[in-house]
């Protein structure tokens, strides 16, 4: 049991899946970056992880 447990992913994402989200989001981030300075989104960014 404790093998199959060591077998599980710890996400049950692959790279199949998430590159062609992120090819979906990055045009979005490249349209919010024009609207907000980069440099708040990272100062909020890092205030909402702290």
């Amino acid at each position: 049991m404790f093998d199959a447990v060591k077998a599980m992913c710890a996400l049950p994402v692959g790279k199949a899946a998430v590159l062609p989200l992120a090819a979906a989001v990055a045009p979005m981030l490249a349209v919010l970056a024009l609207q907000v300075p980069v440099k708040d989104l990272v100062l909020k960014l890092v205030k909402a992880l702290l």
